[in-house]
């Protein structure tokens, strides 16, 4: 990113979603327009998963997801901890930036992110 901003979130996500954003997307063709994937990091609690604008190539959102497991291995909670976005294209707010990542984990990875209403567009 060029020039990012942080925001935290702490937006709760439901275990299927946590499994949707790691399993991320790969485009398949020309008319896919983002691709998600999730790089590695220290701990198996932290996710970060990135948001690029495939014809681009450009990183558009990142997402530092954090997952909390029981005893036995399982997950209890997880949440996204906070978003950093790219400021240089569209100049976006924070709350607009919050905006477009939860439509396009909706609407690429069919995530239901319930801690937030349905917004218009969605689909």
């Amino acid at each position: 990113m060029q020039k990012p901003a942080t925001a935290p979130w702490n937006l709760p996500l439901s275990t299927s979603d946590l499994q949707k954003l790691k399993a991320g997307f790969i485009p398949e063709d020309q008319d896919d327009k983002w691709y998600f994937y999730t790089s590695p990091t220290a701990t198996e609690q932290l996710i970060t998963v990135h948001i690029v604008r495939n014809m681009m190539n450009v990183e558009m959102f990142v997402l530092e997801v954090t997952a909390s497991e029981s005893s036995g291995g399982d997950i209890i909670s997880a949440e996204i901890k906070s978003i950093t976005w790219e400021t240089s294209r569209g100049c976006l707010s924070e709350e607009e930036a919050k905006y477009e990542a939860v439509m396009l984990v909706r609407v690429v990875l069919r995530c239901e992110v319930d801690a937030l209403p349905a917004y218009e567009s969605d689909s």
